[in-house]
């Protein structure tokens, strides 16, 4: 036996911890080497809670060399890898995020001159150039009655008598096929170092292969939804625990008889909910800005992993070979959703509780600031996300005696580490919350990101969208003349892109720059 695979989940028990004392006592236990390193950090796009497990293997093989892997892990996740395996004088080999077989891309399916349908159809034909009536099969939901189905149908996809499968995220898991000439996202993954992984299923031939992601305003909504929703279960669940026997992640909730339950250990600390929610925003944020901003897609991914001295693809994507069409779509998009937001402003009066205030639609809609879809998926997603929260809370007050609580993940304030804002506490607009705020800073920051592109930068976008959307803050009244006040100056930096002209900032000098810690502004 030269290797022996076992899942995180075998590793933690007493059983395989005997196994393994034997081989190393026999001297045949070379190494422990994990795969998919990611999993066992909450910076990782695939946190896995049973992967925390794997280091308890140190205490029974000690002095046994450890090598961990992973395609798909920044700098904070590598830190964090090092620290929950407990690794020792740490040798990191890495190689370059760069795959110039890859060619990425992302359009706007509002401002296409096709259906979205047909624009995807007609790129599809010219990848593989086949007959639109032999081009795919659709994989059906993964339910056990459908499994012979489903294996034919890969089966057939894996020969190439299909030349095109459209399924989950779920079926590429396992999968590897070398001459995958196209991967299409139709919606946006939650994060981006997730897309990264799974677009990268492309080309590993080494061919010419393409990355394409379909983008829309209720695609970004129906995202802040998702990460809105995984964080509020989060608060709700518990880390481990056994029903007759079998285990359970805290990844999912389950309703159960109270005395089939075993609780194994504490509740989740607060330090790991608030480190791991801060990490879902972290992901969700730099997915959005790959969708959203104009830049070479090559260099958005070796940023996002550390590597920070990768020069522009030249002719590997979208941006890099067509600048100008590239910003004209990402402009489009924003105005588009500046326009949305601002529409729906203006309809509502200055005291309307629940756009402003604390109602139900505010709190749904607060993530979505400038950008709105009527989606009716989306909707009816949210209004079940709404009554799940509800039935979450009361079952587990029940269950443990609790006092039942409103669910208070609507109301918490996570700080954006990418676009910070001048004093967070402020209240001198009444019911403008700081994820409004941010929100601002974040357009800003774009259109001064395109605008500047050609010209010398007096400081960071970041910086000057903060300073910019502080003028406006102090200066407005309202909710209202902030909201318009704002757009107004998106639309002055884009009026002077299109022109040519550099819109002029002076930073600050003073010390005081206002900023307060995002840690510090955490308070789950």
């Amino acid at each position: 036996m030269k290797l022996l695979y076992i899942t995180p989940e075998a590793a933690a028990t007493d059983n395989m911890r005997r196994i393994l004392a034997s081989l190393k006592k026999r001297n045949i236990l070379s190494y422990f080497i994990v795969d998919e390193a990611h999993c066992v950090t909450h910076w990782g796009h695939d946190f896995r809670p049973d992967y925390l497990k794997l280091s308890a293997l140190r205490d029974v093989c000690p002095d046994v060399p450890w090598v961990a892997l992973t395609a798909t892990a920044n700098a904070k996740a590598q830190d964090d890898i090092i620290e929950q395996l407990k690794l020792k004088h740490v040798e990191s080999f890495k190689a370059s995020t760069f795959r110039g077989n890859l060619y990425y891309d992302v359009y706007m399916k509002d401002h296409l001159n096709v259906p979205p349908e047909r624009h995807l159809a007609e790129f599809i034909q010219r990848c593989l150039k086949v007959p639109k009536e032999k081009v795919g099969k659709l994989m059906k939901p993964e339910k056990s009655t459908q499994e012979r189905l489903r294996d034919s149908v890969q089966n057939q996809w894996m020969k190439n008598e299909v030349p095109v499968i459209a399924a989950t995220i779920a079926f590429g898991m396992g999968i590897d096929k070398p001459d995958v000439r196209f991967v299409v996202h139709w919606t946006c993954p939650q994060n981006l170092a997730a897309y990264y992984q799974e677009s990268g299923r492309a080309g590993r031939d080494g061919q010419r292969s393409y990355c394409r992601i379909y983008y829309s305003q209720s695609d970004k909504e129906f995202l802040h939804f998702l990460v809105r929703r995984d964080l509020a279960l989060l608060k709700l669940t518990f880390p481990s625990f056994s029903v007759n026997g079998s285990n359970k992640s805290y990844s999912k909730v389950f309703f159960l008889e109270k005395e089939t339950v075993t609780f194994k250990g504490k509740k989740i600390s607060e330090a790991s909910k608030k480190l791991q929610a801060t990490a879902m925003q972290h992901g969700l944020e730099k997915m959005v800005d790959y969708a959203e901003v104009a830049h070479c897609r090559h260099v958005c991914f070796a940023k996002y992993f550390g590597e920070n001295d990768l020069p522009p693809c030249r002719q590997h994507c979208d941006f890099c070979k067509d600048p100008t069409g590239t910003m004209r779509r990402a402009s489009q998009f924003q105005v588009a959703c500046s326009s949305t937001k601002i529409a729906k402003a203006s309809k509502a009066t200055p005291n309307d509780g629940e756009l402003y205030g604390g109602g139900k639609r505010s709190r749904a809609e607060e993530e979505d600031y400038f950008c709105s879809g009527t989606d009716a998926r989306e909707r009816m997603e949210r209004e079940e996300a709404v009554r799940l929260r509800e039935v979450v809370a009361d079952e587990f007050a029940k269950r443990r005696k609790l006092e039942p609580k409103e669910p208070v993940f609507n109301d918490v304030y996570i700080p954006s580490s990418e676009y910070p804002i001048k004093e967070p506490k402020a209240k001198l607009i009444p019911n403008l919350k700081p994820q409004r705020r941010e929100a601002v800073v974040r357009l800003i920051s774009l259109a001064l990101d395109t605008n500047w592109l050609h010209f010398e930068r007096p400081c960071s976008t970041v910086e000057a969208g903060t300073a910019l959307e502080w003028s406006t803050y102090r200066n407005s009244k309202s909710v209202t003349v902030y909201e318009h006040k704002s757009a107004a100056k998106v639309t002055e930096i884009k009026k002077l892109t299109k022109e040519g002209n550099q819109f002029e900032f002076v930073p600050e000098t003073s010390g005081n720059t206002g900023f307060v810690s995002a840690v510090s502004m955490i308070d789950l």
